[in-house]
């Protein structure tokens, strides 16, 4: 899909990078992107839990900032977040088991402070 829409943005560079052509006739991610998110919306709707009361403007730089910082984080430790939970954590590696327990607490402690606050 990102290729795709790099061909429309700037369709001399795709041309020229081979990483962009080597993901011409590979359908699965925007197939399963769509999937996540029908099936999320199915399954908030099917448990009465579907409620439209935040607009797209609502907490984006928050957001933003906060995958920023994950993703950030992550790099330093020389992973990403899901490859330090999932085989890091599971090779006992110091650099996940720090990184996934720093994720987590962090991601609790922001939890609690901004319900504290009333954020939420």
């Amino acid at each position: 899909l990102a290729g795709r829409i790099m061909e429309l943005i700037l369709p001399s560079f795709a041309k020229n990078s081979a990483y962009i052509q080597g993901t011409r006739g590979k359908v699965w991610q925007p197939v399963y992107l769509f999937g996540a998110i029908i099936g999320a919306f199915i399954s908030s709707y099917t448990s009465g839990t579907f409620a439209q009361t935040a607009t797209l403007t609502d907490n984006v730089l928050i957001s933003f900032a906060g995958g920023f910082l994950l993703v950030f984080g992550s790099r330093i430790a020389s992973g990403y977040s899901s490859g330090h939970g999932i085989s890091g954590f599971s090779q006992l590696s110091i650099a996940s088991i720090v990184a996934v327990a720093s994720m987590f607490s962090v991601g609790i402690a922001t939890g609690l402070t901004l319900h504290a606050i009333s954020f939420y």
